[in-house]
C-alpha cells in the first residue's frame, strides 16, 4: 500500500516548489519581514542571491530511474514544478502502468533569506534532526530525522516521511522524496544511489 496518496504527493510538490522551507531559527513576521531568532557565529560567508540553481528535471534520467526502481524508463512522466520560486527548483517523476500512483520528487533549494542568515542551509538540515517534521495528514505525530551519511557535507532522512535531504556547503539543499512502497533498507539504499547520480550530474 502506498505510504501517501498521489494527491498529497502532488500537493507537496506544489508547496515545496513555490515556498522554500524556513529553518527553526528564522521567523517570518506578518508584515513579511524576516527575523533571525538565533544567530550562528560559525556561519560561512553570505551566499550570493544570483547563485545558479540546477534544473531539477535534468539531475536524473528516465533510464536511471527505471534501473533503480525496476520499471520501464519509457513509462516515466516528468513534471517541472519550479514555477513561482526564485530560490528552489523541483521536478516530479511519475510512472504509470502497474504502479500508476508511484513517483519521486527532486528539489534543489538555495538560501531564501540571503545575507540575513548565511548559515541557512546548515541550520535547515540540522533542524530536521532536532525539530523533526509532521506529515501531510494533519496528525499530531512528529518524525525526527536521522543522519544521512555519504551525501554532500551533511544530510538527514526519514523513512516515515520518505524524504532525504543533504546540503553542499551553505550553497544548496537537495531533497529526494519517495511515493513508493519500499522497505526502510531498500529506500535508504536507493536514495543514496539517486543522490550519487544527482551529485555527479550537478558537477558536469
Amino acid at each position: 500500500m502506498m505510504r501517501y496518496s498521489i494527491l498529497l504527493f502532488v500537493l507537496a510538490l506544489l508547496v515545496v516548489s513555490c515556498k522554500p522551507d524556513t529553518p527553526s531559527n528564522v521567523e517570518v513576521k506578518d508584515d513579511g519581514n524576516t527575523v533571525i531568532t538565533k544567530a550562528d557565529p560559525d556561519a560561512p560567508a553570505f551566499v550570493p542571491s544570483d547563485l545558479p540553481l540546477p534544473n531539477a528535471c535534468q539531475l536524473v534520467t528516465r533510464d536511471e530511474i527505471g534501473r533503480l526502481m525496476n520499471i520501464d524508463g519509457g513509462d516515466i512522466e516528468v513534471k517541472d514544478g519550479s514555477a513561482g520560486s526564485d530560490h528552489s527548483k523541483a521536478c516530479f517523476f511519475k510512472w504509470v502502468g502497474q504502479r500508476p500512483n508511484a513517483g519521486i520528487l527532486i528539489q534543489v533549494q538555495k538560501n531564501p533569506v540571503g545575507d540575513e542568515f548565511p548559515g541557512w542551509a546548515t541550520s535547515f538540515v540540522e533542524s530536521k534532526r532536532t525539530m523533526g517534521e509532521s506529515d501531510f495528514t494533519g496528525g499530531s505525530e512528529n518524525f525526527k530525522y536521522k543522519d544521512l551519511e555519504g551525501l554532500g557535507d551533511d544530510g538527514a532522512y526519514s523513512y516515515e516521511m520518505g524524504k532525504y535531504f543533504w546540503r553542499t556547503g551553505n550553497d544548496y539543499v537537495y531533497m529526494l522524496a519517495f511515493n513508493e512502497d519500499m522497505s526502510a533498507s531498500k529506500q535508504l539504499s536507493v536514495a543514496k544511489q539517486f543522490g550519487k547520480i544527482i551529485m555527479d550530474n550537478v558537477s558536469k
